[in-house]
């Protein structure tokens, strides 16, 4: 019986020391028979169009790969958890059968920001008491003729569009709050607009200097508020708050108890202003003290600083300089800045009550000296320096309401 010689067959059957020899033979062997054999792809049809757009299609389905594997994971995990999905994107997916709509549960998600904000009056004196009682001061007492006078502030501030920059024909604060029959012997008046919270309110007032002192000072025992929550052009929806701080009117002891011992205060229910002369005079001495030359007045820049005083008396309050800024970013300066000869204009405001910056104590000054020197030099970061600038060679000093405003020029 003939039979073919088997290549492989016989390799194998060699002594194992010489397997790999012939292995390596029969390699040659069969590289010969496949070396006349030729196969070229360009002659298949269509592969010049494959090398051309093969990698395009390699990506799309690629794509469609994993779009078809999220499309079948998200149906199984909306089947098998009750979710809430917005009604337009949920209608979409019933439509391609990617979610049954019979396990779903749709709901109509709601924008948080379209849900009612309150801002009460309450709720805001709860916080800022309790910024006092961190400074172991007494709690504050709403009382009603300061909220009816709030309220009124508060009205014209609305016929204004909310807008503070505006300067609208507003009622003196005086008139506001003889006409509610509330008799005082200091009081402080702000407005704000913008927070929605009660904390951010309180934080509001707290990170202005101005009204950071008013918050805590002692001898205010009354407030009143009047919150609004308005739609505004210029910010949209925000929180509108007219507040109003007080030292009641002492009241005076009646005939019958005349002879009982009078306590004395620590403080003047007011203090008496100082002539605007008297605290250049002090601001110069000071300045000597500190081998700096003295000020001259200069009457341009009394004409601004009068206005200065006037902003701050319709404010009801120091205002942080924010008048100061908005006269110069105005197209128009006020006449003192556009009439003053120098470049450099500077401004330091104070009242007499003042609280000092270095300690946080209480400060009432009842001479000039000690307003410059514990008010001024002890009070946020600029006034001390302002005080004894080398820069400035002009100043004029211009009051009301125990609150002072000094500005400084450069004639240069």
């Amino acid at each position: 019986m003939l039979r073919k010689k088997n290549t492989i067959a016989n390799t194998l059957k060699g002594e194992p020391r010489s397997f790999f020899k012939r292995l390596k033979t029969f390699s040659k062997k069969f590289q010969k028979r496949l070396h006349g054999l030729h196969f070229s792809w360009s002659k298949v049809p269509g592969f010049k169009l494959w090398q051309r757009y093969g990698w395009f299609v390699s990506r799309i389905v690629v794509i469609a790969f994993f779009i078809g594997l999220n499309i079948s994971l998200s149906k199984a995990f909306l089947s098998q958890n009750k979710i809430g999905i917005p009604i337009p994107i949920a209608t979409l997916l019933l439509q391609y059968g990617i979610i049954p709509g019979e396990e779903v549960t749709l709901e109509q998600l709601t924008n948080p920001y379209q849900k009612e904000i309150v801002l009460e009056a309450s709720d805001i004196i709860v916080e800022i008491n309790k910024v006092r009682q961190e400074h172991n001061l007494p709690a504050l007492v709403v009382n009603d003729k300061l909220a009816t006078a709030a309220a009124t502030l508060l009205s014209e501030v609305a016929d204004n569009e909310y807008d503070l920059e505006v300067e609208g024909d507003y009622t003196p604060l005086a008139d506001v709050l003889s006409g509610v029959g509330y008799k005082y012997d200091w009081v402080h008046h702000n407005a704000l607009v913008g927070p929605l919270s009660p904390e951010a309110v309180v934080t509001a007032w707290l990170s202005d200097d101005a009204q950071s002192q008013a918050l805590l000072t002692e001898e205010f025992t009354d407030i009143g508020l009047s919150v609004q929550v308005v739609n505004t052009s210029f910010m949209g929806k925000a929180g509108v708050i007219v507040q109003l701080l007080a030292q009641p009117q002492a009241a005076v002891p009646a005939a019958t108890i005349q002879s009982q011992p009078v306590v004395q205060n620590k403080k003047p229910t007011r203090l008496e202003e100082f002539d605007d002369a008297e605290v250049v005079q002090a601001l110069n001495d000071y300045r000597a003290t500190h081998q700096v030359g003295s000020l001259n007045i200069n009457d341009d820049l009394c004409v601004y600083a009068q206005k200065r005083v006037q902003d701050l008396l319709a404010l009801g309050s120091l205002d942080g300089h924010a008048g100061f800024i908005a006269d110069f970013d105005a197209e128009e300066s006020p006449i003192g800045i556009r009439n003053y000869s120098g470049t450099t204009i500077g401004e330091n405001l104070a009242s007499q009550y003042c609280i000092n910056g270095t300690t946080g104590e209480t400060i009432f000054a009842e001479h000039p000296t000690q307003l410059i020197e514990w008010c001024f030099d002890s009070s946020q970061k600029g006034h001390r320096e302002a005080q004894l600038s080398h820069d400035y060679k002009d100043v004029c000093v211009r009051h009301g309401n125990n609150m002072y405003v000094v500005i400084f020029g450069d004639p240069r």
